[in-house]
């Protein structure tokens, strides 16, 4: 049973949890939760395994209430790599109701770090810092100096269940 607990405030509806299961397998639910982990932009990168390979992901410029960054994924299957680029952000418009509450509606927001065959979900936490939320059984992070982005031989953080 999924149910919504969810506080109407001054920022408008904030979701507390959007999967909580009462009574039910607690210990397999908490097994199969996202990790939320901050991550600070400036001279760090993410290096992503799941069973589809490894993605090395830098961050470059400040957006709007976003960034973008630079990615090096290298498929389990191959050793050839692909490179690109993209950008994550939040855009949201505003809605007062009529006791004043602000209500946040997605507006063109894109909201997943793409990495050819590796996605992860990103939030906006300020300028230079965001957060990522995964599963931990599925796909590791790990956070590395981004000076040595080109070099980073991403076959030593192949998924050990691939």
């Amino acid at each position: 049973m999924k149910s919504f607990i969810a506080i109407w405030g001054i920022l408008g509806l904030i979701t507390l949890s959007e999967s909580a299961t009462y009574g039910q397998n607690t210990e397999s639910n908490a097994r199969n939760e996202r990790v939320a982990a901050p991550v600070v932009y400036q001279d760090l990168m993410l290096i992503v395994s799941t069973k589809a390979g490894v993605a090395a992901i830098d961050f470059d410029k400040a957006i709007e209430k976003g960034i973008t960054y630079r990615y090096r994924f290298c498929p389990t299957d191959s050793v050839e790599e692909q490179c690109g680029t993209g950008k994550v952000f939040e855009k949201y418009r505003r809605f007062q109701n009529m006791i004043g509450a602000t209500r946040l509606v997605d507006d063109g927001s894109q909201l997943w770090i793409e990495a050819d065959e590796i996605r992860l979900e990103w939030s906006f936490g300020g300028p230079d810092r965001g957060w990522v939320y995964y599963s931990p059984e599925n796909t590791r992070v790990q956070i590395a100096s981004s000076k040595k982005f080109a070099e980073l031989q991403l076959s030593r953080f192949a998924h050990p269940n691939k």
